[in-house]
C-alpha cells in the first residue's frame, strides 16, 4: 500500500490516460489515421490506425508505470540503495508517463483536426522539456539495469554512473533548450536537419563517450596501482 501511495501521481496519469483515450474514441472514425511517428524535419513520418493509434501509448504507459511500481521484485541492485531508489524512482515514473500522456494527445488533436496544434514545431517543444526533466532527474537515479545510462562502463563501476549521469543531467538539459529553440525558431529545411541531427547525436553519444573515457581512465589507474 506505501508504493502505491508513492506512484499515485503516476496512477492518476494512467487514469486520465485512459479517459483521454475514450473520449476521442468517440470522435475518431474507423478510417481515421493517427500520427505516430514525426521525422528529422518535424514532418509526420508515418500514421497509424484507429484502433492501434489509441490503445498502443495508453498499453504503454500502464507497462510502464506497472513496471517500475514492481521495481524492487526484478532489480538486483534495488536493496543496495533502497531509500534512493524509492525517492527518485516516482518522481522519473511521473515524468515518463505524463510526457507519454502529452505526446497521445497531440498526435489525437491532430488526428481530429485541431488547428491549435498541428504545427511540425510542436513536437519539439514537448521532446525538449522532456529532456530537461530528464536531466534534473538522471544525476540522482542510483546505478540499476533499467533507467538511466546503462553502457557495459557505468554499471561497472559506481564512480563512473555517478560521473556519468551527472554529466548527462547538464547534457540532457542543453539539448532540452536546444530543442526547445527549434520548436520556437522557424529555420529553413538544411538548418533544421542539422540542428535535430546534431542535438540528438550530442544527447544520445556523449554520455556514452563520456562513461567509456572514464573507464578508460579507471582501467589505468588500477594498471598504474598494481604495478
Amino acid at each position: 500500500m506505501d508504493r502505491l501511495k508513492r506512484f499515485k501521481w503516476s496512477l492518476l496519469m494512467v487514469v486520465i490516460h485512459l479517459i483521454l483515450v475514450l473520449y476521442f474514441s468517440t470522435l475518431l472514425g474507423s478510417d481515421d489515421l493517427i500520427p505516430r511517428q514525426w521525422n528529422h524535419r518535424g514532418e509526420i513520418g508515418s500514421y497509424s490506425g484507429r484502433d492501434f493509434g489509441l490503445w498502443f501509448l495508453w498499453g504503454m504507459n500502464l507497462f510502464l508505470v506497472a513496471a517500475f511500481l514492481v521495481f524492487p521484485s526484478y532489480s538486483v541492485r534495488y536493496r543496495s540503495s533502497r531509500q534512493r531508489f524509492d525517492r527518485i524512482l516516482p518522481q522519473l515514473t511521473l515524468t515518463m508517463s505524463f510526457f507519454l500522456l502529452m505526446i497521445h494527445l497531440y498526435s489525437l488533436l491532430w488526428a481530429v483536426d485541431y488547428q491549435a496544434v498541428k504545427s511540425e514545431n510542436f513536437i519539439f517543444v514537448l521532446i525538449g522539456l522532456l529532456f530537461i526533466f530528464l536531466g534534473n532527474i538522471l544525476p540522482k537515479i542510483p546505478s540499476n539495469f533499467f533507467a538511466g545510462v546503462r553502457t557495459p562502463w557505468t554499471l561497472s563501476s559506481e564512480k563512473n554512473w555517478y560521473k556519468t549521469h551527472r554529466l548527462s543531467g547538464y547534457v540532457f538539459v542543453i539539448g532540452g533548450v536546444l530543442m526547445m529553440i527549434r520548436g520556437f525558431i522557424e529555420f529553413g529545411l538544411v538548418i533544421k536537419v542539422i540542428h535535430t541531427v546534431i542535438v540528438l547525436g550530442f544527447v544520445g553519444l556523449y554520455p556514452v563517450l563520456y562513461s567509456y573515457i572514464i573507464f578508460l581512465r579507471e582501467r589505468k589507474d588500477k594498471e598504474g596501482e598494481e604495478k
